[in-house]
């Protein structure tokens, strides 16, 4: 596994009471050939400093890379940029309210990219993931089939089980894994599409023009609602820029997407599978199975709010 190097790639924007616990998972996955890079995003809080203190007492090389206030989408491109791309080796993204709690994360990487093809893999995402549709009366693009992992929000009700991977056209971040071959391959992030919503497409597509496919994959993280600051404080723009992506990326893959075989990305048929190798986690007893099921339930209710809350205040300022 030490001939795979591993970047992490964190985009960060003021979130000290936060961070030194997301780093600290990062290191507790890191092999000997890893490299943890934070993109300070226009910090003005203590983050760096944490990140600081990180650096004198790891073992595992940070470096930090600035970037001033650009937002997630450009921050990552950032990232990928003055992170080493050389070689066989893969690229971790991380938001800066995502704690990784899975510490084999990387031979699990490894054995999904081996068994799959390391160069058949486009996006290997851990959050969720979607096929897309056109909608030719607005002209947009539109989320269709989508699939949460076991440990997300509770959002939808199709959950993929934890320890499985299935495929879907767009895997959806954070965190996810993209290969230095499909970023040599692919190119970086579509930065028409900044700050975000609708960005993980374009690379997800992109790939699917290449040959590539896409996966979600079921790992342990944690990542609070209440953590996450475009989820508690949309941007004031939020629904505008999304129509604005929506629209653009029926523009640009209108074409592709037109000759597409949709029917082979069916649910149907793209039933989640297991990896040889990987072991499946055990939730135990049925108690604890039902107790985990009825938390979703209460994520999947404040998501709800959250978004009536956003939708009300929009209509206001209007």
């Amino acid at each position: 596994m030490n001939s795979y190097r591993f970047n992490y790639i964190i985009t960060i924007h003021n979130k000290e009471e936060l961070i030194e616990q997301v780093i600290n998972s990062i290191i507790k996955c890191c092999g000997s050939n890893s490299y943890i890079y934070p993109v300070l995003d226009g910090c003005s809080d203590n983050s760096e400093r944490i990140i600081d203190n990180l650096m004198e007492i790891s073992n595992i090389p940070i470096i930090k890379i600035y970037a001033e206030n650009v937002h997630e989408l450009l921050s990552i491109n950032k990232g990928l940029g003055e992170a080493s791309q050389n070689g066989k080796g893969f690229n971790i993204l991380l938001q800066d309210d995502v704690v990784l709690n899975d510490f084999e994360i990387e031979s699990k990487v490894v054995k999904i990219y081996e068994h799959l093809g390391y160069e058949s893999i486009g996006v290997l995402a851990f959050r969720h993931g979607v096929n897309v549709t056109l909608l030719e009366d607005t002209k947009e693009l539109e989320n269709i089939d989508i699939i949460e992992s076991w440990y997300g929000h509770g959002i939808v009700d199709s959950i993929l089980p934890p320890g499985h991977i299935v495929k879907r056209m767009v895997g959806v971040r954070s965190p996810e894994c993209i290969s230095f071959f499909a970023i040599n391959k692919i190119g970086f992030m579509d930065e028409k599409l900044a700050p975000y919503t609708y960005d993980n497409h374009d690379f997800s597509i992109r790939c699917l023009q290449n040959g590539l496919e896409n996966y979600v994959f079921s790992i342990n993280y944690i990542s609070d609602l209440k953590w996450g600051g475009m989820r508690t404080n949309p941007h004031s723009e939020a629904q505008k820029i999304m129509l604005r992506n929506r629209k653009y990326l029926y523009e640009k893959h209108k074409f592709f997407l037109e000759s597409f075989d949709f029917d082979s990305y069916s649910p149907i048929k793209l039933k989640p599978f297991t990896i040889p190798h990987i072991e499946i986690p055990q939730y135990g007893n049925i108690s604890l199975r039902i107790a985990t099921l009825k938390f979703r339930k209460k994520l999947k209710f404040t998501f709800q709010l959250f978004k009536i809350i956003f939708f009300k205040i929009k209509n206001i300022n209007k």
